[in-house]
């Protein structure tokens, strides 16, 4: 029983030491494990960028206020065929132009055909009335001379008055074809947009008809 007893002491007594050896032990082991870690994650403060704070507050930044209203173009024009012809083309409706392009366009070929006849009758005109000049001038010459009779002198010079007029409306019927052909394309009057299609390709106009 004795020895049994020394025996349990001694192991009691070498326990102890033991656990006090390990409670002296750890504490050192665990701060230098920290120091390690901390020093793993230890971040370079030079290498952060700087750091504003400022204070949030509601703005408005573009208010907006609604009202009821009409809108009203400044210029609104109904745009009319010069005259008689068949719709070549015309617009879409939505497109922008400028001011003097094309928004339609007649068939030119019956204003082109007549520009040429009232060319060719200008010119006939003007050599029948160069003819009736001289005449004219020839006859009052042998009245002088009394060798011509005087109607016969007047009938000459009524005849060149006449051709003289006659050649006048020939030329006014020429710029009336000049002007028709060059109608043949109607042309915007102002910067706009093509809103309606008052008529259709293939269509005929009519002089003063609306088209666009």
């Amino acid at each position: 029983m004795k020895l049994n007893r020394t025996t349990i002491g001694a192991g009691g007594a070498l326990a102890l030491v033991a656990l006090t050896l390990t409670f002296w032990y750890w504490p050192r082991g665990e701060t230098a494990a920290v120091a390690v870690a901390e020093a793993a994650v230890k971040v370079d403060d030079s290498e952060l960028p700087a750091v504003g704070i400022t204070h949030v507050k509601a703005t408005r930044i573009a208010p907006q206020v609604s009202y009821p209203g009409t809108v009203v173009s400044r210029n609104d024009s109904r745009l009319a065929a010069d005259f008689e012809g068949r719709v070549e083309w015309v617009a879409e409706v939505g497109t922008v132009v400028k001011q003097g392009e094309v928004v339609a366009r007649l068939d030119s070929q019956m204003a082109a055909m007549q520009l040429d006849s009232d060319k060719a009758n200008v010119a006939r005109l003007g050599a029948v009335l160069q003819f009736d000049r001289a005449h004219a001038t020839r006859m009052q010459e042998l009245l002088e001379r009394k060798v011509m009779s005087k109607s016969a002198a007047d009938q000459a010079v009524s005849t060149r008055d006449s051709n003289e007029a006659a050649l006048k409306q020939a030329q006014a019927a020429l710029k009336r074809s000049q002007y028709q052909l060059e109608h043949a394309e109607i042309r915007a009057p102002f910067d706009g947009r093509v809103v309606a299609r008052l008529i259709n390709a293939g269509e005929y106009a009519n002089a003063g008809k609306d088209v666009v």
